[in-house]
C-alpha cells in the first residue's frame, strides 16, 4: 500500500483518511470505510477520492465564503467534506457500473493522478509547490465527438447567431478555476522562496488548453485575459508557471491495447 497515500487497514477492510486545509484556517479529519477487503480495489478507490480531494475542498471554500455572516465550526465542515467524498465515491461505483468498458481507464488516470497529487519539493532554499488537476471527460468527450465543430477560445465567433449551436464552446471555465484553485493555496504558503505550479492533465486535444491560456486575444495568462473584475484581468501571482500534460491520451490508448 505504500504507493497510494491515505489508505491503510483497519481490521479486514480498507480505509481512506486524508486532513484538508479548508480556507488556510480549518482541518478536517475525513475518513471513510472503503468497504473492501480487497487491496487491489481499495488501492483504485483510495486513488480515486485523493484525486478529489481538490474539487471537494474547492465546495467546502465556496460554502465558506457564501456564509460570511456565520462561518460554520469545523465539525459542520468536516461533515459537508465527508459527505461530499462519500457522493463521489457512490457516483464513481456508478459510473464503473454503467460503463464497464471505461474502467481500467479510469482506475489508470486515478492512480496516476493521486501519485502526483499536489507534492511539495522542499529544499533548503526554495519549496517547489504542486497542485494537479484533471478535469471530468467521458461526457465531454462523447458532446465533443457528437459536434460538427469547435470554438477553443472566446471570441467574437461565439456571438454569431446559431453558431453555438452543434458547436463544442472553450472549457475555459473549468481551468479558470483550476488556476484560481493553486493560486489560492500556494498565496503565503511560507516565508521562503517559493517556485509554484499547476500540472493539468488533459487528452490528445491539447490545443484545447493551451488556446484557453495563451490565445493572444483571450488567454486567461494574458493581458487580454476574459477573466477581469471591475475592468482589470484577474491575475494569478502566486502561479510561476503551467505545466500541460497529454497523459489522460497515453492512458487511453494504453487501455484499449
Amino acid at each position: 500500500m505504500a504507493s497510494i497515500q491515505h489508505v491503510y487497514r483497519r481490521g479486514h477492510v480498507f480505509w481512506w483518511r486524508r486532513v484538508l486545509c479548508i480556507a488556510d484556517e480549518s482541518s478536517c479529519d475525513i475518513r471513510l470505510s472503503l468497504r473492501t477487503a480487497d487491496r487491489r480495489r481499495a488501492r483504485e478507490l483510495g486513488a480515486m477520492l485523493t484525486a478529489a480531494s481538490g474539487d471537494v475542498t474547492m465546495l467546502v471554500e465556496e460554502r465558506v465564503r457564501r456564509r460570511a455572516d456565520e462561518r460554520p465550526s469545523e465539525v459542520e465542515l468536516q461533515a459537508i467534506a465527508k459527505a461530499e467524498f462519500q457522493n463521489q465515491l457512490a457516483r464513481y461505483c456508478d459510473m464503473q457500473r454503467e460503463l464497464p468498458q471505461h474502467r481500467a481507464m479510469h482506475s489508470a488516470a486515478n492512480l496516476a493522478y493521486a501519485d502526483y497529487y499536489q507534492r511539495m519539493i522542499d529544499t533548503p532554499a526554495r519549496q517547489w509547490l504542486y497542485e494537479v488537476k484533471c478535469p471530468a471527460f467521458i461526457d465531454y468527450q462523447d458532446r465533443r465527438d457528437a459536434n460538427g465543430r469547435q470554438l477553443p477560445v472566446r471570441g467574437p465567433l461565439g456571438d454569431v447567431p446559431g453558431l453555438r449551436d452543434g458547436t463544442t464552446l472553450p472549457r475555459d471555465n473549468v481551468i479558470k478555476d483550476f488556476l484560481a484553485s493553486a493560486d489560492r493555496k500556494f498565496r503565503d504558503f511560507s516565508n521562503k522562496p517559493r517556485t509554484g505550479l499547476l500540472v493539468v492533465l488533459w487528452d490528445g486535444y491539447i490545443f484545447e488548453i493551451t488556446s484557453a491560456l495563451s490565445h493572444a486575444e483571450a488567454g486567461l495568462l494574458t493581458a487580454k485575459s476574459w477573466h477581469q473584475h471591475d475592468g482589470p484581468r484577474v491575475p494569478f501571482d502566486a502561479l510561476d508557471g503551467v505545466i500541460v500534460l497529454n497523459h489522460l491520451e497515453v492512458i487511453k490508448v494504453a487501455a484499449q491495447e
